[in-house]
């Protein structure tokens, strides 16, 4: 977020936000790069590190100009709803949503549910929380496909990989953050920590006694 706390103005802010994005749409023409949409089609954007630079320009311009609009108990109201998105998230990994869902055309909810061994319920309340994020699209009611954020985890393993156990084991440790830290305040080590509190032994030695998981880490 900016430093500049007093005085500071939102339309100054959108404005520069409209600057910032000419200069990536600028960027990307130069680039010969089609301007992102959410297509499963859509190209990925360069990497290159001035673009990087423009990318983070224009994302702490628009996440201070959202918490500026939304305001403080708005953003707290949102923000402590974000565990159960990440809940769905979870679910969608954990039961094979991403690679399940055809690459092309759609899936009806209830072929989705056979498929993923889960009920036609809480698969379509799971999707439909994920699509109002931007994961995925409800094609016609009852039908999923993908869009360029869904299909980047169908067709990335090393992508995907890194998610699952981020919102699997890293985020289950992290949750005991606290009780780990209270517990030893002074120590830090591989057994003074928030995975060993969650899980009962350091992290390599998990994924030792978890060969399953230890792919998706390395």
């Amino acid at each position: 977020m900016s430093s500049h706390v007093e005085n500071f103005s939102i339309l100054r802010l959108a404005e520069g936000i409209l600057e910032n994005t000419k200069e990536v749409i600028k960027c990307l023409h130069k680039s010969n790069v089609a301007l992102p949409t959410f297509s499963p089609t859509c190209e990925e954007l360069p990497s290159t590190p001035d673009f990087q630079k423009l990318q983070n320009r224009l994302r702490t311009q628009l996440e201070d100009l959202q918490l500026l609009v939304d305001g403080p108990p708005r953003f707290y109201r949102h923000f402590l709803m974000r565990g159960y998105e990440i809940a769905a998230f979870q679910i969608a990994l954990d039961f094979g949503f991403f690679t399940l869902v055809p690459s092309e055309g759609d899936i009806s909810v209830g072929d989705l549910a056979n498929k993923a061994g889960l009920d036609q319920d809480r698969t379509g309340r799971v999707m439909r929380l994920l699509t109002t994020h931007r994961f995925f699209q409800e094609s016609k009611p009852g039908f999923f496909s993908h869009n360029s954020f869904s299909i980047a985890l169908q067709g990335d393993d090393e992508l995907r990989s890194l998610v699952h156990y981020s919102f699997d084991e890293m985020l289950k440790a992290s949750a005991e953050s606290s009780v780990s830290i209270k517990a030893d305040p002074f120590e830090a080590d591989s057994v003074h920590c928030p995975f060993f509190t969650r899980f009962g032994v350091p992290i390599f030695d998990y994924y030792k006694k978890h060969p399953e998981h230890s792919g998706r880490f390395s």
